[in-house]
């Protein structure tokens, strides 16, 4: 009986130990990455305000070329939606909406992901003299027990960012302005 006692408290000690840890994370989550494009900004931006351009050069397009997408009336700018379904894993079902925009300087977009409204990505968009920095990222809130995903969340996302942004540099570079 003692045995069970001091397992208990054990188990109360560890969830205790975890609690008072949680307060000590970040709620915000915020990650990105930026490669340089040897065109100009002109060139660039509409790859990725355009939604229907985002099977060119989206890594999670590539995972399923069989997934189903859906369009808004309008496909780019302010408002313009994409739907998809993917019965992978790694794609799922969700949508992305472009929620705030700038011409050529900036796009921010909601994601929902089995209808949860997940977090916020977004493209800048900085000009340097016939080439294009483009930084994309994502940022959240985790609320109070998601702090903890947040330690892993970089890790599992930032491969698919480089690798979009890499396969949008060999897409933009290729083509003649």
């Amino acid at each position: 009986m003692k045995f069970l006692k001091y397992i208990f408290l054990a188990l109360i000690g560890i969830i205790l130990i975890l609690l008072v840890s949680t307060f000590f994370l970040s709620p915000e989550f915020d990650m990105n990455r930026s490669i340089i494009i040897n065109k100009n900004v002109e060139h660039v931006f509409p790859k990725v305000n355009e939604l229907k351009r985002w099977t060119d050069w989206s890594p999670w397009h590539q995972i399923d070329t069989a997934m189903i997408v859906k369009y808004s009336n309008s496909s780019s700018g302010l408002g313009a939606v994409m739907d998809w379904e993917s019965k992978h894993e790694n794609v799922g079902i969700g949508s992305l909406k472009i929620s705030k925009f700038e011409d050529n300087k900036y796009l921010e977009t909601q994601l929902t992901f089995a209808g949860q409204q997940w977090g916020t990505g977004y493209f800048i968009f900085n000009d340097k003299n016939s080439a294009t920095e483009v930084i994309w990222g994502m940022k959240a809130d985790l609320g109070f027990f998601g702090r903890w995903l947040g330690l892993g969340l970089e890790d599992m996302i930032a491969a698919d960012y480089e690798k979009g942004l890499k396969q949008l540099k060999v897409l933009c570079e290729s083509e003649k302005e």
